[in-house]
C-alpha cells in the first residue's frame, strides 16, 4: 500500500461468499471483501473487508481493511481503517483499529487498542 494513498473499502462488494452451513477448516484470503455466514476454524484475511453476519462463526484472527462482525469471533481482530461490532455480535479476543465502533447488546471480552496501526506503543 503507498504511503498516503486513501483506500476505500467496500463491504457491499462482495468478492467470496462462505454462505450458511458451509464449514471451512483452515485459513481463508480474499483481495476483495469476504462475508461469512457460516463456520470457520481457521484466520480470515482480505484487502477489503471481512463481514462476519450473525449467525456466523470464526475461530481465528481476522484482518482486514475493514472489519464488520454480527456474529461470533473467537480470536483477534485487527483493521486498517475500521472495526464495527454490531448488536448480537460476540468477540472473545483483542481488537486494534484506528476507528472502533460497538453497538449495545454486543459480548465483548478482550484488549481494545484504537491508534493508526503503523503507531508503535
Amino acid at each position: 500500500m503507498k504511503q498516503g494513498v486513501k483506500v476505500k473499502y467496500n463491504e457491499n462488494r462482495i468478492v467470496t461468499l462462505l454462505g450458511p452451513g458451509t464449514r471451512v477448516s483452515g485459513d481463508v484470503f480474499c483481495e476483495g471483501t469476504i462475508r461469512v455466514e457460516g463456520t470457520v476454524e481457521g484466520h480470515v484475511t482480505s484487502h477489503d473487508s471481512v463481514v462476519v453476519l450473525s449467525g456466523a462463526v470464526v475461530r481465528g484472527n481476522v484482518q482486514a481493511g475493514r472489519v464488520i462482525v454480527g456474529g461470533q469471533v473467537f480470536g483477534n481482530i485487527t483493521a486498517l481503517e475500521r472495526i464495527e461490532l454490531q448488536r448480537g455480535g460476540q468477540v472473545l479476543g483483542d481488537i486494534a483499529a484506528p476507528r472502533v465502533s460497538i453497538q449495545e447488546g454486543v459480548a465483548f471480552e478482550g484488549a481494545c487498542v484504537m491508534r493508526p496501526l503503523d503507531q508503535s506503543a
